[in-house]
């Protein structure tokens, strides 16, 4: 796996005073709230009762009023049964936040493209067929996405490189509700955030 920077973008839109629309979204009945028994937007701790992490750090978040930054942990984490080791979890918090209190924002795992079928196969099975589909003929890339008012998954794969990611993240709806960003402009700049994956050797 190579270390790389992944932009996960979301719709959120605004009008010029700032008021953010709340699109209409499809009736997803498999909408889930999380990944693997994990809820997004829990608390640090609480998902710290179910699981150990390893090595975490602190980062920066586009958000301005979220400036107390985002940790992001690494864990291993199942599919069903299979087990995927190159796994993370992405935490926020608002500024003066203490670091247990930080919020489940994205969970995000690695795979080897050997693993694909088996991944796209299951993610039907649970969550219904994709809501879009995008595939990059110059380089095979397929990315697979499913758009909740609460959750977003993205589903990546790059034959060519023989890797992939999946990705769970809290609607930035969602977010601007839970820690009530308020009609804001700048919650566009919060729908575009970026994810590091660490490098394997």
């Amino acid at each position: 796996m190579r270390l790389r920077n992944i932009p996960l973008i979301f719709a959120a839109l605004s009008t010029g005073g700032g008021q953010v629309i709340r699109p209409t979204f499809v009736d997803w009945r498999e909408e889930p709230d999380g990944f693997a028994g994990f809820k997004l937007l829990s608390t640090k701790a609480e998902v710290g009762e179910k699981i150990k992490f390893g090595p975490c750090k602190i980062g920066p978040t586009p958000h301005r009023k979220l400036m107390g930054g985002s940790r992001n942990c690494q864990v291993m984490l199942t599919l069903n049964d299979k087990a995927f080791p190159f796994g993370a979890m992405y935490f926020i918090a608002p500024l003066n936040t203490p670091e247990e209190d930080a919020r489940l924002q994205h969970i995000v795992v690695e795979f080897y493209q050997a693993d694909y079928p088996y991944i796209e196969s299951a993610f039907i099975q649970m969550y219904g067929k994709p809501h879009e589909t995008v595939r990059r003929p110059d380089c095979d890339d397929e990315l697979l996405s499913w758009h909740g008012r609460t959750t977003e998954i993205g589903l990546w794969s790059a034959p060519k490189t023989g890797e992939g990611l999946f990705v769970f993240s809290a609607s930035v709806f969602n977010i601007s509700d839970f820690f009530d960003i308020g009609d804001n402009p700048d919650i566009t700049v919060y729908a575009h955030s970026t994810i590091t994956i660490r490098e394997e050797k």
